[in-house]
């Protein structure tokens, strides 16, 4: 179900940044997901492409990453950034740590050109 509602999310701000005449020139989105979340880039991809072909954005290219997230160990104190599942702190090597800031999908650019 969220892979429809990021798909809609992109499709939406493609029609208010983008002509449909434009989107026949190299077009690309960047987006990012969040490693935790329910959605795969291929997911993500696979859903966006059947919506831009109707909404008549088949040439849209997407491009998808790793949304990066901020951790802080409760045992020594350490804050440190990761795009990837983590199990332990880099620093102690403890696994009593929270998960500080996390997104689970941005729209981060769209390129035209």
């Amino acid at each position: 179900m969220h892979d429809l509602t990021y798909a809609t999310r992109i499709i939406d701000r493609l029609k208010k940044e983008v002509t449909k005449d434009t989107a026949t020139v190299n077009v690309t989105v960047e987006v990012s997901l969040s490693p935790f979340g329910h959605v795969t880039p291929e997911r993500l991809k696979e859903v966006f492409g059947l919506l831009a072909e109707k909404e008549g954005f088949a040439n849209v290219a997407l491009e998808v990453a790793a949304l990066g997230f901020r951790i802080h160990c409760n045992s020594c104190g350490k804050i440190w950034e990761s795009a990837e599942p983590t199990f332990q702190c880099p620093k102690c090597g403890s696994a009593d740590f929270e998960v500080r800031r996390m997104e689970e999908f941005s729209i981060d650019a769209i390129r035209v050109g």
